[in-house]
């Protein structure tokens, strides 16, 4: 597992290639604005949520560690994926 510093980098350039991605289709797709400023709320409180939790994550026994983070990266994933289906379907 990655350290925690080293993790928080990771979360912020996930953000912050999501959101080139929707300003990439806003200038070539002209997507929507509204959607699309939508979108980028949701990544901005994505981050936020993300770096928060890792900030405050449980020391003590390394199972249960584990078991945060690994619920950690769950939830991150499933975030990130309907994160990039609204950016999929600004295109269209």
């Amino acid at each position: 597992m990655a350290n925690r510093r080293q993790l928080k980098k990771s979360i912020s350039n996930l953000c912050v290639m999501m959101v080139e991605q929707i300003y990439l289709k806003c200038i070539f797709n002209n997507a929507d604005h509204e959607k699309s400023a939508e979108l980028i709320n949701d990544i901005i409180t994505l981050e936020r949520e993300v770096r928060q939790r890792i900030c405050h994550s449980h020391v003590g026994n390394h199972k249960e560690v584990a078991a945060y983070y690994r619920a950690l990266y769950r939830y991150i994933e499933e975030q990130t994926e309907n994160i990039v289906k609204g950016i999929n379907a600004l295109g269209k």
